[in-house]
């Protein structure tokens, strides 16, 4: 006998896309939105990203999210983000559209709170231009360099120039770039360690790049963009872009697991043998197996080896799993079981659809088959019968 099970979360909590004209505005709406509101809410969405999916009920009508749609019609958009709220009476409705519009009117700002936390998102990158400035002004810099001299009057803390032309431009991941480009766009580490298990900060800053910086280059063929970062997930920037294709990569253990070679130069490596520390006598072995005990293994792993663990393996020890070289014959009483974890977009950033095929015995999983693909629901829904034929 064979089982197909999809996974499939409840439909209040799945967000989806839809088409905007097979939604259906809610006719009373109380709220009302300037042309204003609606460019800045429009310009949000431009700079950040979709963050906040619309809420729908049964029918595709509007509950909460008007003002959004607007926005996304002066965008030019044809679909939008949708998360469907189905288990609320008309009444419930009435009062959650009235709540939603009401209780945000409420809310006030701990300016101090607001000050340290915008603060904190451009301390680095104001610490890193003035770096730059102070660089380019030592005397063995303009020995190397010395037709590249800094603007007068043209030398912004964050924004300055050369006398060629030349610009540095530093903000946050978040921050405005419109109407800027740039020849080389490197990316510091855009997302904070104790951020990096929050989903929806990973996806914000999935949005911010996909939607604000992946365009900004002036020159596509000859421009570049750099990454530099540690590893905190295995979905955070990095593992995104390395499981698109298409980047240079180079990773860089703190401790070598294998013989590796690493280029420095044209025509020149470094011979990093396994076992050995990348910077000794900044680190030795034993002070990262201290501080690999300290931290935990996961965050050691992810934050210096740059090999994150999946979250679930925190759980289940991979050690814990055994090896088959022969698939298992039948026997009586057992079951074949497909289990399956759906999406329903083939882009870039899209989530994975996946099956699992595994022989039950008794106590004992067999894990068969592991089939993983971006998929569009009609080449999902052909899938899922190819697979339970097979």
């Amino acid at each position: 006998m064979t089982v197909v099970a999809i996974s499939n979360h409840s439909n209040s909590q799945q967000i989806k896309h839809l088409p905007i004209d097979a939604l259906s505005p809610y006719a009373n709406n109380p709220r009302t939105h300037s042309n204003q509101q609606v460019r800045q809410i429009a310009d949000s969405i431009e700079e950040f990203g979709w963050t906040n999916p619309v809420l729908i009920d049964a029918d595709n009508g509007i509950i909460a999210g008007h003002e959004r749609i607007a926005a996304a019609k002066l965008l030019g958009m044809s679909d939008v983000p949708v998360m469907r709220v189905d288990h609320l009476t008309d009444a419930q409705k009435r009062a959650y559209i009235i709540a939603d519009n009401k209780l945000a009117e409420n809310a006030g700002w701990d300016d101090e709170l607001l000050v340290i936390e915008l603060q904190a998102l451009s301390d680095l990158a104001r610490k890193h231009a003035n770096d730059c400035r102070a660089l380019m002004r030592t005397g063995w810099y303009r020995r190397l360099f010395p037709k590249t001299l800094l603007q007068k009057g043209r030398s912004a803390e964050m924004d300055f120039n050369t006398t060629a032309g030349g610009e540095r431009l530093s903000t946050s991941v978040g921050g405005t770039l419109t109407g800027r480009g740039g020849d080389i766009i490197i990316i510091d580490d855009p997302i904070k360690p104790d951020e990096a298990l929050s989903e929806t900060t990973r996806r914000a800053v999935l949005s911010w790049f996909s939607n604000t910086l992946s365009s900004r280059l002036n020159d596509k063929k000859r421009g570049a963009i750099v990454l530099v970062m540690q590893r905190l997930h295995e979905e955070d920037l990095a593992g995104h872009l390395l499981e698109a294709g298409g980047w240079y990569h180079l990773s860089l253990p703190a401790i070598a697991e294998v013989d590796l070679q690493i280029p420095v130069g044209r025509n020149q490596t470094h011979q990093f043998a396994e076992g050995s520390a990348l910077h000794a006598e900044r680190e030795s072995v034993m002070q990262l197996e201290i501080l690999r005990r300290s931290m935990g293994s996961a965050n050691f792993s992810a934050q210096y080896q740059q090999s994150p663990v999946p979250v679930e393996d925190l759980h289940v020890k991979r050690d814990w799993l055994r090896y088959c070289d022969v698939q298992p014959d039948p026997i009586t009483g057992d079951r074949i079981v497909q289990s399956w974890d759906t999406a329903s977009k083939d882009g870039v950033f899209s989530d994975y659809s996946v099956c699992v095929t595994a022989l039950t015995r008794k106590r004992e999983v067999y894990i068969l088959d592991v089939y993983r693909a971006k998929l569009q629901f009609p080449d999902l829904k052909r899938r899922v019968v190819e697979l339970a034929v097979k």
